[in-house]
């Protein structure tokens, strides 16, 4: 918890920056860092949220701003990609040629990666589920699955000791320290890490799931990631 609101803090002393003091979807362009990531976790309707995470970085900062969340509804996968195509097109100009956007492609969402890759852009398919060879920092341990890789990689950033210190910034919503915060995990068989599922974090949270924390971590994991291909603007 200790780490998420030092990430708040470093988050409002970035918008001190602004003329408003927010940071808000019609600011100028040029008060935030370049465009680096976009986590997009899809919601698949039974109350779940659809949540885009931008993630912006410079050399001082990676900072998430303007999230967008909203809670899904049928068929609409194709307005989903639009709608990320639409914050890629518009940081064109100052986004790292790398820009990638990492979708939850499970279920509904694969339906949004196979819009925008059919279209030519840069996308990682997420699958929660999926293995990977991946180590934590120390390089003791690795992760049953990317999921765990994903919250494990930006609570590494959080860390305050890190060398250089952390410079992630998180907006003040309650919805995001509670799905960072949330989830429980342990060490498996093989010195792996595997996090605390779904729905049973759901049971302990009333039902809420991790819509945002998965959207903010699977942003934050594009150093892991692959680049799929060159973007086709």
């Amino acid at each position: 918890m200790a780490w998420v609101e030092a990430a708040n803090l470093r988050y409002d002393e970035y918008c001190k920056q602004t003329e408003s003091g927010l940071i808000t979807p019609d600011i100028d362009p040029s008060v935030l860092p370049a465009l680096r990531a976009i986590g997009a976790d899809i919601g698949d309707g039974g109350g779940a949220s659809t949540v885009l995470a931008p993630l912006y970085e410079s050399g001082e900062v990676s900072i998430i701003a303007n999230l967008d969340a909203w809670v899904a509804r049928p068929k609409e996968q194709i307005a989903t990609a639009r709608k990320i195509k639409a914050l890629m097109d518009s940081n064109r100009e100052r986004a790292d040629q790398g820009l990638i956007a990492i979708i939850d492609a499970n279920g509904i969402g694969a339906g949004v990666y196979s819009w925008l890759e059919d279209a030519g852009y840069n996308v990682y398919g997420f699958i929660a589920s999926e293995g990977t060879e991946v180590k934590d920092s120390s390089d003791k341990f690795g992760f049953r699955n990317l999921r765990a890789l994903a919250y494990w990689h930006l609570r590494e950033l959080l860390n305050p000791e890190r060398a250089g210190g952390s410079k992630v910034a998180l907006p003040r919503m309650p919805e995001v320290t509670r799905d960072l915060t949330a989830p429980k995990w342990r060490e498996v068989a093989g010195a792996k890490i595997l996090l605390e599922s779904k729905e049973d974090i759901a049971k302990r949270q009333d039902g809420q799931s991790t819509d945002y924390g998965d959207a903010i971590t699977q942003a934050y994991l594009y150093p892991h990631l692959e680049k799929r291909r060159a973007m086709s603007w």
